[in-house]
């Protein structure tokens, strides 16, 4: 009985609810994700994002009263419990886990020999005692609802190729061509299929050989046909598919660039590359999927017509063995999506860890901890290749499904056919022609039924993007009336300003209060982490205080056009570094319109600069290590401010 309850749990059947499975896209909301699991299986419709707006969570993670006080505001009530992993068979699942000291999970389940767990880092999860054992820190939080739960139901906007791609001009049209072209193509291999009809049925019994010319050369016009459509459609698809794919790469990343700060704080440096790679499987679902997809399906019906025209039996046993093949792309489509996104993730995580790696290589080389990085290293690269594996272990199942699938098809096929000949229902030219045909209806209806489901894949690459598109860039209010920022004084007053990075940490600044009048020099001094540096970023506009308000020269920050504000502004942040490009490049700041002359008369370290031997033209790479043996990566950065900038403050 044991067996059977377990097999049933397996197959979700009844009325049990699903868990769901949240993944974390900013570093340290492993904790809100699986708040938001929990709180979704009790019937709340959630939505990540909004949850991340509502909750905010700082790089500094979460504790577990943290997390008690985001479950409470969505009606659940919080239980903290320590207790050992023989244990947890009787504990109200789901609840929270504890995990290596410094993450949350979910513990979905406990079998007799797993334990079954959505990690909102890696995804689902099922671990052996052992394995377990080494993660689990032996705390764990129980939420149930509070008897007065009201449901919660976010406006789940999922993003859609509008939101990503905007309205692109020429679209439709170009997509036309291709159709247009594909369609040609494709009748001429439908039109392909009557030659063997014809000639066994037509040319042979009369023996006609002028017959056999004639159809010789219509079917080699038919040939030329199809062979000029499919290259001008192959060079239509190129030519729309580079052209979309950079006005799409460029629309993206100029959104991407007027992102606040934080958004790139909270995000691993490989995962934002990552959701750019989703742009180039998006472009070809819409430039080439799609238009497949549509001709597939014509010419599938266009096959079936034809089977059923010469035996409907035939016709029938296609339909079957398509049936099967959809129930079964069907039945392991949750699969393929889950492993599509664990690959995609162990990828960024892989390429975050080798990029930081060649940027601190400095400092790794200098702690002896090359041997540890690249054991890490290896580590995350084989997670990735098996990742990548688990992908092509259900793509050979699949595959060999499908073959056994429609080969069974074939030789039912070829079995009801022949006997239709042997009574003379068929002739053999209709007999081999259907089963053109059938080939024809197969491989067209298993690529629509696959592209069916690849565009499907979509919203997988659509939610990634759309975690870039959908966050509101630093000035997300054009319409607003901002004041002009040219007759404003450079004067700065704080006005019981606090400031908390979230709602669940202290206040990093508390009611500070302080004016800096034009034309005075002012240092900020005290201990590392005191607020320095936030108390900067407030003045930039990069953070909004939590309370009070700023003002430049007696006008509110808010009211001010960001862009415009900084133009009066020079800053040298402590983290700045150089970009790739010669050193006049970065001291101009890559203007379009470099005055030599002036470059080089504010540049605070001409003298090392001149001693070089390509001078202001030498090459800076992408950790500025040339600036680094002279004197300082900051120094650039002054000159610019002197050559170009002018600044008021």
């Amino acid at each position: 009985m044991t067996v059977l309850n377990d097999l049933a749990e397996r197959l979700q059947i009844g009325f049990s609810r699903k868990i769901p499975l949240f993944y974390q896209s900013e570093a340290a909301e492993c904790g809100l994700a699986c708040v938001g699991m929990i709180a979704e299986y009790w019937g709340h419709k959630l939505n990540l994002t909004r949850l991340r707006s509502d909750m905010s969570v700082s790089l500094n993670g979460s504790r577990l009263s943290d997390l008690m006080t985001m479950a409470k505001k969505l009606d659940l009530s919080g239980r903290p419990l320590r207790v050992e992993v023989d244990d947890l068979a009787s504990v109200t699942t789901p609840c929270i886990l504890h995990w290596d000291l410094n993450h949350f999970v979910v513990l979905v389940k406990v079998s007799r020999n797993y334990f079954y767990i959505h990690d909102p880092y890696i995804g689902r999860r099922r671990l052996s005692r052992a394995v377990f054992s080494q993660h689990f820190t032996g705390v764990i939080l129980e939420l149930t609802p509070l008897n007065s739960m009201t449901i919660t139901h976010h406006d789940i906007h999922q993003p859609t190729l509008r939101d990503v791609f905007g309205r692109p001009s020429g679209l439709i049209g170009s997509l036309a061509k291709i159709v247009a072209l594909a369609l040609m193509y494709e009748i001429c291999v439908l039109g392909a299929s009557f030659l063997p009809q014809v000639v066994i049925d037509h040319v042979v019994p009369s023996q006609d050989s002028s017959l056999l010319s004639l159809v010789i050369v219509g079917f080699g016009l038919l040939l030329l046909i199809r062979v000029g459509a499919s290259a001008l459609r192959a060079w239509t698809v190129m030519a729309v598919s580079t052209s979309f794919n950079l006005q799409w790469r460029a629309r993206v990343f100029q959104h991407m660039i007027h992102l606040p700060i934080p958004f790139f704080e909270k995000r691993n440096l490989g995962d934002i590359a990552s959701r750019f790679d989703s742009l180039d499987v998006i472009e070809s679902a819409i430039t080439k999927q799609i238009v497949e997809a549509l001709l597939d399906g014509m010419l599938a019906i266009g096959a079936l017509a034809m089977l059923l025209s010469y035996d409907p039996t035939i016709a029938a046993i296609a339909l079957g063995a398509m049936s099967v093949y959809f129930l079964l792309r069907k039945g392991l489509f949750a699969r393929f999506r889950e492993l599509n996104l664990e690959f995609i993730l162990s990828s960024a995580k892989e390429k975050t860890y080798f990029l930081e790696t060649v940027r601190s290589i400095q400092s790794i080389r200098l702690f002896g901890g090359t041997d540890n990085r690249a054991v890490r290293w290896q580590n995350l690269l084989v997670n990735e290749r098996n990742a990548d594996i688990r992908q092509q272990k259900l793509g050979i199942m699949f595959e060999s499904m499908s073959t056994l699938i429609f080969g069974i098809e074939g030789l039912m096929i070829v079995w009801v056919g022949t006997a239709a000949a042997l009574t003379g229902d068929l002739t053999v030219g209709m007999l081999i022609a259907g089963l053109s045909f059938k080939d024809q209806f197969s491989s067209r209806v298993s690529g629509f039924i696959d592209t069916l489901f690849q565009l499907k894949m979509l919203s997988l690459h659509l939610e990634r993007v759309g975690d870039v598109v959908l966050t509101e860039r630093e000035e997300h209010e054009p319409q607003r009336s901002y004041v002009d920022v040219a007759h404003l004084s450079p004067s700065i007053r704080f006005e019981h300003v606090s400031y908390q990075y979230s709602e669940h940490e202290p206040r990093v600044i508390e009611d500070l209060s302080f004016e800096i009048l034009a034309g005075e020099a002012v240092a900020l001094i005290g201990a590392s982490g005191c607020g320095k540096t936030t108390v900067i970023k407030l003045m930039l506009g990069m953070l909004t205080p939590t309370q009070g308000q700023i003002f430049i020269d007696g006008t509110p920050l808010s009211s001010l056009n960001l862009s415009e504000y900084r133009q009066m502004i020079g800053s040298v942040m402590q983290d700045d570094t150089l970009l790739s490009g010669s050193l006049e490049e970065n001291i101009s700041f890559f203007d379009l319109h470099i005055d030599t002359q002036r470059v080089r008369e504010v540049a605070d370290i001409r003298q090392h600069i001149e001693q070089l031997p390509m001078g202001y033209e030498t090459l800076v790479g992408e950790l500025g290590n040339i600036v680094r043996r002279t004197k300082t990566t900051r120094a650039p950065r002054q000159s610019f401010i002197s050559t170009t900038r002018h600044p008021d403050l």
